[in-house]
């Protein structure tokens, strides 16, 4: 059993929701806080931190593709745009 990351939306809410099948998403996210190998990213209007370790010289204003705390990479600024706008498409035509 995977994870279900998309939005706010959990795991368990999927379920209810009548998918049998999660997955797991790595999410873009704009980097708006650095502290050491720590990161403050907005993801969708929610703040989270997370760790920077595997990416280097990420920068304030740059965008990361998260998973599980972790940031993975850099990602081009349209791109994340794009992406975010995609699930968020995906998010308003899911019913809920």
């Amino acid at each position: 059993d995977g994870c279900l990351v998309s939005m706010g939306r959990s795991q368990p809410a999927a379920r209810r929701a009548g998918r049998g099948l999660s997955m797991c998403l790595a999410m873009p996210a704009e980097v708006i806080a650095i502290e050491g190998e720590t990161g403050r990213v907005n993801l969708g209007g929610v703040q989270k931190e997370i760790s920077l370790a595997l990416v280097e010289d990420v920068q304030v204003g740059d965008f990361v593709l998260i998973h599980v705390g972790y940031a993975l990479d850099k990602m081009n600024p349209g791109e994340a745009e794009r992406t975010l706008a995609r699930f968020a498409a995906a998010d308003r035509g899911s019913g809920e």
